[in-house]
């Protein structure tokens, strides 16, 4: 009887918390850019540590090890290296 009550606590707890989380609204991603000519650290939400840029032509490549979201190195693409995005993986 006693587990049954956590039990449902739990469920409504969780319930009232998802319900909250839905009516925050959308959340916000970081964006280092303030789209005035300036911006603002740290450029990256996540973490890239040990990373590594290359410049080709006008474009820059960076990589990184990272464990933020999931395991492996992605690869980030810049032309004015404020604006960073993600490169689609090769299949």
């Amino acid at each position: 009887m006693f587990f049954a009550r956590q039990l449902r606590m739990k469920l409504v707890i969780g319930i009232v918390l998802c319900a909250l989380a839905a009516l925050s609204g959308p959340a916000q991603t970081w964006t280092a850019d303030n789209g005035n000519g300036t911006f603002t650290n740290p450029l990256f939400f996540d973490e890239f540590s040990n990373s590594d840029m290359i410049r080709v032509g006008e474009d820059y490549y960076l990589t990184g090890t990272t464990m933020h979201a999931m395991p492996g190195l992605p690869v980030l693409h810049s032309r004015d290296l404020v604006n960073w995005e993600f490169l689609p993986g090769r299949k």
